[in-house]
């Protein structure tokens, strides 16, 4: 037969876990937890709510003590941080120096108006997310979408004509 085992400290991690979830906010910004943690520390105490409502043995009450105790640090953890900015920040940077001087219209090496109105929309959406404070993955995405429009202005620069390409293009369209 288990022998009943002695419970505060277990009671005391129950309560601990409990705590923090009042008033957590939960989101996407900085200082917010995930959805997915509260739910895993909700989880947690309830399995050792379980447990404890139970007759156990010590070696159960400890365990899920331990369980829970991993669930708090775990959750404690996953709160949103400030995300590290210095790769966006030289990204912006570099878009930035591009715009300098831009020949702007149709001739050669120009380009068009509306790549530059683009490529500066996309300038100042990214420091919008670096001017607060921002996951690294709101970072991420600021400097991936930056990157991508710097990538599009300076494919649309304007080229020489290649009438050859052009004349083949149109060759091979009326032959279909």
């Amino acid at each position: 037969m288990n022998k009943e085992g002695g419970s505060e400290e277990a009671n005391a991690a129950v309560k601990e876990a409990e705590a923090l979830l009042i008033d957590v906010p939960v989101g996407e910004d900085v200082g917010q937890y995930p959805a997915e943690a509260v739910e895993v520390l909700k989880a947690a105490i309830e399995t050792a709510k379980e447990v404890l409502e139970h007759s156990a043995t010590q070696a159960q009450i400890d365990a899920a003590k331990a369980t829970l105790e991993a669930a708090i640090t775990a959750f404690e953890a996953a709160v949103n941080k400030e995300g590290g900015s210095e790769e966006a920040n030289a990204a912006v940077k570099e878009a930035e120096a591009l715009l300098v001087d831009v020949p702007v219209g149709e001739d050669v090496g120009q380009y068009p108006a509306e790549a530059v109105e683009v490529l500066k929309a996309a300038i100042e959406a990214a420091k919008e997310v670096l001017e607060h404070p921002a996951t690294q993955a709101q970072i991420d995405a600021a400097k991936a979408t930056l990157e991508a429009a710097v990538a599009t202005f300076e494919a649309v620069v304007n080229k020489e004509g290649g009438s050859e390409e052009a004349n083949a293009a149109v060759k091979e369209a009326e032959a279909c």
